[in-house]
């Protein structure tokens, strides 16, 4: 990816002053929500703000997404603590997942090493220096663990795993594996999020919790059945327990909670890519549909005129 490609991806997200009667929808995530795999407009933040537009064309909606890969709770924290006052949302979406990524950022905050721009969006006029270190940072995270070379070795290699009996099982979560770590990491990672929720409530801004799911929360029965019988050893595993803290959570800190697991198991198509494990198009679009359906019902789209 070139520099000029980077920057331009970092401009899409300056959203600049807001507007007289904007309703504007930020969304934190991690590697899921800025999905290096698609295209901008495909990834389900962009197609949620095509079909609110589509549906209410009276009306000025901005969806800005500030996923960015490898980023975890307290990333998400210092993100909104610096961004909230420039973007201005009205209502912010935090998309969670169980990962052992997350389950790491839940420990007590550890100093972290430090980018020389606070966080996305960079800014239109940033300086050629500024975009350069934003640059090579990103580049970082792409070589660290998202890089398109791993994912090919993956693709090449994925025969061989697959003889090897490597790529039957999923790679569970250690709450899947370890029900015992719901209640060591439960309170600590419901105490960020509180932090999180608690840096909207100042400013009187809407929050909202969305599951991310890994892949194997969202297996239809069957599939289950099958993983069952090519591996015994894994029948006693509660795929949900992922889902059911996430669940306790949003009770905990009283946030509205999307889990799309229920929508995305009864896709007719994969909704997940057969080797990155992040949600393929129709995955975001079947996301981008339930965040509609859930914002409405939450009445967290505004007055209507």
């Amino acid at each position: 990816m070139s520099l000029q490609s980077i920057a331009g991806a970092a401009e899409i997200r300056n959203t600049g002053k807001k507007k007289p009667g904007e309703w504007r929808i930020l969304v934190v995530g991690d590697s899921f929500s800025e999905n290096q795999a698609l295209p901008v407009e495909s990834i389900y933040p962009n197609v949620l703000e095509e079909r609110l537009k589509a549906k209410y064309p009276d009306r000025l909606f901005t969806v800005v997404n500030a996923g960015m890969a490898g980023w975890g709770l307290w990333d998400f924290h210092d993100y909104l603590r610096d961004w909230l006052p420039v973007i201005e949302p009205d209502v912010v979406i935090v998309a969670v997942s169980t990962s052992s990524k997350i389950l790491n950022d839940a420990s007590p905050k550890a100093p972290r090493k430090k980018t020389i721009l606070a966080g996305l969006p960079v800014n239109a006029d940033a300086s050629l220096t500024d975009r350069i270190a934003w640059a090579a940072w990103f580049l970082n995270q792409q070589l660290e663990c998202h890089s398109h070379a791993f994912i090919a070795f993956r693709r090449c290699t994925n025969f061989l795993f697959e003889w090897l009996r490597i790529g039957k099982i999923p790679g569970f979560s250690p709450l899947v594996k370890y029900p015992a770590m719901l209640n060591k990491f439960f309170k600590p990672t419901a105490a960020v999020i509180q932090n999180i929720k608690s840096l909207c409530d100042t400013r009187h801004i809407a929050f909202a919790l969305l599951h991310v799911p890994s892949w194997y929360e969202c297996m239809a029965d069957e599939l289950w059945l099958k993983v069952q019988i090519e591996r015994p050893e894994v029948y006693h595993l509660d795929v949900k327990r992922p889902s059911q803290m996430i669940k306790k959570i949003a009770e905990a800190v009283d946030a509205p909670l999307y889990n799309p697991c229920e929508e995305l198991s009864r896709s007719s198509e994969p909704p997940y890519f057969p080797v990155f494990w992040h949600w393929n198009e129709t995955g975001n679009r079947i996301v981008a549909e339930g965040l509609q359906r859930f914002l409405e019902a939450q009445n967290l789209l505004g007055p209507r005129k």
